[in-house]
């Protein structure tokens, strides 16, 4: 647990990066608004819930 309670997950443990230079990585299981997935760049911590399959950001993207 962090400091704010949450928890934090290895991105191998709940999500795929298909390609080491990709900036996204997909959702292997249901993952919870709030929890904080480690990256090389630090942790990314969802605002919402993210179901299973669907496209996370891993890095920063320009608008």
């Amino acid at each position: 647990m962090t400091e704010g309670g949450e928890s934090r997950m290895r991105p191998a443990d709940c999500a795929i990066v298909l390609s080491p230079s990709d900036n996204v990585a997909v959702a292997r299981r249901d993952l919870p608004r709030g929890a904080a997935i480690e990256t090389p760049s630090g942790p990314v911590t969802l605002r919402e819930a993210i179901p299973v399959g669907h496209k996370i950001a891993i890095a920063a993207l320009e608008a």
